[in-house]
């Protein structure tokens, strides 16, 4: 059993009641992932259809031995080694899935994540969603309650652009160009965002940052 002693006071996973889904387990979500795990949270969903490359190896949560695995298998092994009594549920590509609980999105490909949000823009399943963009030295944490109208409306028009639009401006998840202090700063701003919301019911909605000049914006 994970012994959580040090952090339920805190914060306490059995308040997490709903499941958690992350869409993307390379740099951003593949960390976390594992932060979420080591929180205590029991019940995660991966959703990713990508092998672990060499490539992945400096920036995300996986070593030598996952090469050539499927990324969702390979983390969730590394999730079971840390907590041996969570529940994983794994996905490849999303293809117009209901959502639930709380949704980290870190697909590399913005159209996917604006895909998601339409398709579940009046899910009223979905408590909160969590949607992390980094290029090389900058990033941006963008927020929503999904019971908040205005939430979801800015998050669809912070989505609304192609693909080949953010390859150009390299501000998404899963740019060329990657570097750990990048990806983990907004990882822990994804999941400190994520506590507060469960403790307070409250969230930022925007955050931005680099992590070199050590500066974040709201």
């Amino acid at each position: 059993m994970l012994n959580t002693i040090r952090h339920k006071e805190f914060f306490n996973p059995i308040n997490v009641e709903k499941d958690v889904h992350i869409l993307g387990v390379g740099a951003v979500g593949s960390h976390i992932a594992t932060f979420l795990t080591r929180l205590g949270i029991k019940h995660i969903h991966l959703w990713d259809f990508d092998d672990v490359e060499d490539h992945n190896i400096p920036n995300q949560a996986y070593n030598q031995h996952d090469l050539g695995k499927n990324k969702t298998e390979a983390l969730a092994q590394h999730l079971k080694d840390i907590n041996p009594e969570i529940n994983i549920t794994i996905y490849e590509k999303y293809t117009n899935e209901e959502l639930s609980g709380y949704v980290f999105a870190c697909v590399d490909n913005i159209e996917v994540r604006k895909e998601v949000y339409e398709n579940n823009e009046f899910n009223a399943k979905i408590e909160a969603v969590f949607d992390t963009r980094i290029a090389l030295e900058e990033g941006q944490l963008i927020s929503a309650k999904w019971k908040e109208e205005n939430h979801v409306e800015n998050l669809l028009n912070l989505s609304d652009f192609n693909h080949n639009e953010v390859e150009e401006e390299t501000t998404a998840c899963g740019s060329k160009l990657a570097i750990l202090p990048t990806v983990i700063l907004v990882a822990n701003l994804a999941i400190t965002n994520f506590i507060n919301f469960i403790k307070t019911n409250e969230l930022k909605t925007f955050l931005s940052f680099n992590a070199f000049n050590m500066k974040i914006s709201k």
